[in-house]
């Protein structure tokens, strides 16, 4: 045998070394696994309020611009004109209007009430029904 044959003879591990590294490498796996599941876990939960924060910040926007709307026209949008004759106003930043963080148009209702008329922009959260239980399934408005 030369010199590098031998040389490479003497750097393969014997089989239970092998066995232990496996072992060791799964372990890590797991550990690594567990970490990242839990990581991820309070990522998705972060992740989740700040959906309903942009949310009320956009609402809060829609209903600004709906403000300025009725000082410059002298009326609210009708619930037909909708969010979207925003977009015509001159001086707004709506080039777009958005839609809510789960990909969903924001509900938008005129009421007539004695005091008014009153406009209501809302999102209905991720169940995308009116109500709900859960943060993310409550109807979210500006507060």
């Amino acid at each position: 045998m030369t010199q590098q044959q031998d040389h490479n003879k003497t750097i393969l591990p014997p089989k239970e070394q092998v066995f232990h590294i496996r072992y060791l490498l799964l372990a890590l796996l797991l550990t690594g696994g567990c970490l990242l599941g839990v990581t991820l876990g309070a990522a998705g939960a972060e992740d989740d309020s700040m959906r309903v924060s942009t949310a009320k910040r956009h609402i809060c926007h829609l209903q600004a611009a709906l403000r300025l709307y009725q000082i410059v026209k002298g009326h609210y949008p009708t619930k037909a004109q909708g969010l979207q004759v925003l977009q015509q106003l001159e001086g707004l930043a709506f080039k777009k209007i958005p839609k809510d963080p789960w990909g969903h148009a924001y509900v938008y209702r005129v009421s007539t009430t004695p005091q008014g008329t009153i406009p209501e922009v809302t999102s209905y959260g991720a169940d995308r029904r009116p109500g709900g239980v859960t943060p993310m399934a409550r109807d979210i408005r500006c507060e």
